[in-house]
C-alpha cells in the first residue's frame, strides 16, 4: 500500500499475523485492498470476516489494476477520495 500514501498500511505477505490483525482492528475504518487474485480475494474476504468483531467498519476493495502497488495516480486518487480522505 506504500502507492496508497498517508493514513494507509501495508502488509507484505498474503498471511497476516494476529499482532497485525490486532493493530488493524485499532482502525475505525479499515479497508482491506489485496491483488486482485481470486484466492487472494478469498483472503481478503476472511480478513474482512475476522475484522468484523471489532467496533468500527471494514471493507474489502478490489481495484481494475492486479495489485494496489500497479494501480494508477487516477485509481489511487479514487481510492483515497472514496475512503481515507
Amino acid at each position: 500500500m506504500f502507492n496508497v500514501g498517508v493514513d494507509a498500511v501495508t502488509v507484505l505477505d498474503k498471511a497476516v499475523t494476529p499482532a497485525q490483525k490486532y493493530r488493524i482492528s485499532k482502525f475505525a475504518r479499515r479497508v482491506i485492498c489485496f491483488d486482485n487474485e481470486p484466492d487472494t480475494q478469498e483472503q481478503a474476504k476472511q480478513l474482512c470476516r475476522e475484522l468484523s468483531i471489532f467496533s468500527g467498519e471494514t471493507i474489502n476493495v478490489c481495484l481494475d489494476s492486479a495489485d494496489p502497488g500497479s494501480a494508477s495516480k487516477k485509481e489511487i486518487k479514487k481510492l483515497r477520495r472514496l475512503f481515507l480522505d
